[in-house]
């Protein structure tokens, strides 16, 4: 009996629901009140959305009820409110959850991001191959973070996702491949023959053969092939070429001063423009392209620029300000400066060339490798070169009036000049290795696919036209 009694009932309402209507209104209230906040916080979230699209701060300085800018996030929100009244009216009424403080909008940030890792956890599970690449970066409080980044092929496209930023504090190939390891490890678990390429800058510590990150990452994934990265391939030419030798350091360093010294203060840019008739480049001293521009500005405006220089050595009152301009006027006419901004301004615009060729879209591995091919043919006769650029430098400027003292061959100019274009030489000539193979893959490919259209042809009884295939179709 009450078994058939169950039996009847199954499915149905309570009766408790059916005659309490006091409870079956407060469902109705709390199914409301979970839609409407549910609306809310879409709003919100597409005002976070919409800030980090355009890469804006959502807080500003000055979040109080008087401030007149109470920054991006907090006046878009104030906006959006203007146009939906729900929104409007929740603001003015809400007690305990606004849904603008700080701590919420760091909580919705890191849900958003917990939701996109799951959908790349299973865009990742299902592909059949992954590339990760690694850079390091700086945020605006001076604090290194890696950023890793995830490629693999989902519904037949390319994707490119961002992973996350990582804290780093051990710097050493051990320390940032274990950092590396830690993330792959709970996605690749299972499969870890998936990982089929790594790529990162040239820098030892993440290139290196030996004991560099790729190597370790290599022990545990072993058809990670190391793949160099061509956002850094020419600022790591230059980056070593500039590094190897005390005199180019100083050198630069003097180079990066000048624009920093007039982007200083209106008044230098003023005399700047009065005299010499042109603007330094901004200052960014880690972007090559930004040096081959200062180098030029410097090198067509050196004798303009040493006047600037005087003029506020003896004219400004702040005595900062006559002290850098001293500064520089002195290595400006310096002869060991003369000599490297020659140098260089001869050096870097085949540089930027061929960084030009590197970020073409529309170069192949071997019309590179010819290009590289002209670059070395350049920087040789450069090399070839160098006692001229030192005869010049002496016979248009002297030593004006330093005395210069003997010295032994490796520290003469020309010499250091001569090991600059070595080390961009041999630089240059492991990118070509990389690419000569990436060339031979990419030949190995194609016939690998010709061979099986020929297959393909041959078991349909078609005859196999070569004429149909070099016309395309």
């Amino acid at each position: 009996m009450i078994c058939s009694t169950e039996l009847a009932l199954l499915g149905t309402a309570s009766i408790a629901a059916q005659l309490d209507f006091a409870y079956r209104q407060n469902i109705i209230k709390h199914n409301e009140q979970v839609d409407k906040n549910r609306y809310l916080l879409k709003r919100i979230i597409n005002c976070i959305k919409f800030c980090g699209k355009l890469e804006l701060a959502l807080r500003g300085h000055d979040e109080s009820e008087d401030s007149e800018n109470r920054g991006i996030f907090r006046e878009l929100i104030n906006f959006t409110s203007e146009l939906d009244t729900i929104l409007k009216e929740h603001l003015k009424s809400a007690t305990l959850f606004k849904g603008t403080s700080k701590t919420v909008q760091n909580e919705i940030l890191d849900s958003m991001l917990e939701v996109c890792q799951q959908e790349i956890r299973q865009q990742i599970n299902a592909a059949e191959f992954l590339a990760i690449q690694c850079d390091e970066t700086t945020d605006i409080s001076h604090h290194c973070q890696m950023v890793m980044i995830f490629r693999y092929l989902h519904e037949g496209e390319i994707q490119e996702r961002f992973w996350r930023f990582l804290s780093v504090t051990d710097k050493t190939a051990e320390g940032l491949a274990k950092c590396i390891e830690e993330e792959l490890g709970p996605l690749l678990k299972d499969s870890p023959h998936k990982l089929i390429a790594q790529t990162y800058d040239g820098a030892n510590v993440m290139s290196g053969s030996s004991g560099g990150v790729q190597t370790k990452i290599k022990q545990k994934y072993q058809n990670a092939h190391f793949i160099h990265c061509y956002a850094h391939q020419l600022n790591l030419i230059m980056q070593r070429a500039a590094s190897q030798n005390p005199k180019v350091k100083v050198f630069f360093s003097n180079l990066s001063a000048i624009p920093s010294f007039f982007s200083n203060s209106t008044h230098r840019c003023d005399l700047l423009e009065k005299i010499v008739k042109t603007k330094m480049p901004k200052v960014a001293p880690t972007r090559w392209n930004y040096n081959i521009r200062t180098v030029s500005a410097v090198f067509e405006n050196r004798e303009s620029l040493i006047d600037c220089f005087r003029e506020l050595e003896n004219k400004c009152d702040k005595t900062i300000t006559s002290k850098e301009a001293y500064g520089l006027r002195r290595a400006l006419e310096d002869s060991d400066f003369i000599f490297f901004l020659t140098f260089f301004h001869k050096t870097l615009p085949h540089v930027a060339i061929l960084f030009n060729q590197f970020q073409s879209r529309n170069k192949d591995s071997v019309q590179l490798l010819k290009d590289i091919e002209v670059f070395e043919k350049a920087i040789v006769l450069i090399r070839d070169t160098t006692e001229d650029i030192q005869q010049t430098v002496e016979n248009e400027h002297g030593d004006n009036g330093n005395k210069r003292r003997k010295v032994g061959p490796e520290e003469r100019n020309c010499i250091i000049a001569k090991e600059v274009c070595d080390i961009i030489i041999v630089q240059t000539r492991e990118r070509e290795t990389f690419l000569q193979g990436s060339s031979r893959s990419c030949i190995f490919i194609r016939y690998t696919k010709l061979h099986k259209l020929f297959e393909i042809f041959s078991s349909k009884n078609t005859e196999f036209s070569c004429d149909l295939l070099s016309n395309g179709k």
